[in-house]
């Protein structure tokens, strides 16, 4: 039963520290060097008109990695415009307060993870263009400008996982994913 309470004292907060601002964090440099991070993006099989973007992790050091964050809460996003300015919300905008929680992910050794951080919130465009959900944010994108547009991607978390309620461990942004053009490739679905 203690073991249970300090485990969920540090769930706790991990959440709290992961969630931080963005501004007190750098990069984790091992992370950066271990595993090399790129975004596909796809269509959704059931919504064409939705973008699904998948953290595409590829480990180059051949050793087991494990760390601590919240793919579907944790991310945080830039869409850029065509002239490299944030793209706004829709009309109204839409900001989509969630909670979920942090969990231990693993990348072994000489593999890949295609991990989705997009959302499908069943929300369509107006005006018949891409819709692009992430974390609590949904931007409309223009189906001719698609492929001008960029996203910058900061993934957040705990690294290494901590077998100890203290100290606290040290948040990271895990992940440091400079605008990469929107390539929508063919689904594999």
């Amino acid at each position: 039963m203690r073991k249970r309470m300090a485990g969920l004292c540090w769930v706790l907060v991990a959440l709290t520290m992961i969630n931080a601002s963005a501004d007190a964090r750098t990069e984790q440099p091992y992370l950066k060097n271990a595993i090399k991070a790129s975004l596909i993006f796809e269509t959704s099989p059931k919504h064409p008109t939705h973008l699904q973007v998948y953290l595409h992790l590829v480990d180059v050091d051949n050793a087991l990695n494990e760390w601590l964050a919240d793919p579907g809460m944790g991310v945080e996003a830039e869409l850029l415009d065509p002239s490299g300015k944030p793209a706004g919300w829709p009309p109204g905008g839409w900001n989509l307060a969630l909670i979920s929680s942090p969990y231990v992910l693993t990348l072994p050794g000489g593999s890949r993870l295609d991990l989705l951080i997009s959302h499908d919130w069943g929300v369509d465009d107006p005006s018949g263009g891409y819709v692009l959900g992430i974390n609590y944010h949904i931007w409309f994108i223009p189906k001719d400008k698609v492929g001008s547009y960029t996203l910058r991607i900061k993934f957040p978390g705990v690294f290494p996982v901590p077998v100890k309620t203290s100290p606290a461990p040290k948040p990271w942004i895990l992940f440091d994913i400079p605008p990469q053009k929107i390539v929508i490739s063919k689904s594999l679905d």
